[in-house]
């Protein structure tokens, strides 16, 4: 008499389990890898928008909410931005950094010199301290308190 035996071996489903265990090992690292790519974006476009904010408050000389607007005696201006969401704390922002209007080193990362962030309320939120050269081309940002 001939047994109908259903189901999967032993053997069957510890090859299964192996090999979703190397898709899971494959897939964590590049997720991980994008998640940093996106936060990195996020805090570039968080950059823009405070540039933008402070070249208005620039050319206008002027101050409003968190955008704050000092005199240099020159034609040169700063402007202190508060409270700007950043999810980095260093000057590695990957590519989409290339498009802000920062001083660059010869790798065509951001230059250290040009740009510096330091938390000011351990949330994430910077104040960002933006110094526009006399030409207008050229900006600085500097961690501010």
């Amino acid at each position: 008499m001939k047994l109908n035996k259903k189901g999967f071996t032993l053997a069957e489903l510890l090859i299964v389990v192996a090999i979703i265990a190397v898709l899971i090992a494959i897939a964590i690292p590049v997720f991980g890898s994008q998640l940093e790519n996106s936060r990195d974006a996020q805090s570039v476009a968080n950059i823009r928008s405070s540039y933008a904010q402070a070249m208005v408050a620039n050319m206008q000389k002027a101050s409003t909410g968190d955008v704050t607007y000092y005199s240099s005696g020159t034609s040169a201006g700063k402007v202190l931005v508060k409270n700007v969401k950043l999810q980095t704390s260093d000057t590695k922002l990957g590519d989409s950094a290339n498009d802000l209007p920062l001083k660059k080193d010869n790798s065509g990362k951001l230059d250290s010199s040009a740009v510096t962030f330091a938390e000011t309320n351990g949330k994430g939120m910077y104040n960002l301290l933006f110094t526009f050269s006399s030409s207008g081309d050229t900006v600085t940002i500097t961690a501010a308190s």
